[in-house]
């Protein structure tokens, strides 16, 4: 429900005051990147960037032109996790 950063639910869930926050997703990567901002920009605001950022740092070289080394910088921001 929270994979498009614009719907009502996404922005109700972000509005929510809690100490944890949990995302479980069987396909965040099933459609496009997006998703996978929009699961964490709930999760912790800000660790990929506003999404204008993400999409020029990451979504566009990846999956318009397949960089391999932005694929890898993405990886390692979220493996933590």
């Amino acid at each position: 429900n929270i994979k498009n950063p614009l719907s009502k639910a996404a922005q109700a869930a972000r509005d929510l005051q809690a100490r944890q926050r949990l995302c479980l997703s069987g396909t965040p990567l099933e459609n496009h990147l997006g998703e996978l901002w929009s699961l964490f920009h709930f999760l912790l605001p800000g660790w990929l960037g506003d999404v204008k950022s993400f999409n020029a740092d990451y979504r566009v070289p990846i999956e318009k032109r397949g960089s391999e080394v932005r694929l890898q910088h993405l990886n390692g921001r979220i493996k933590p996790f």
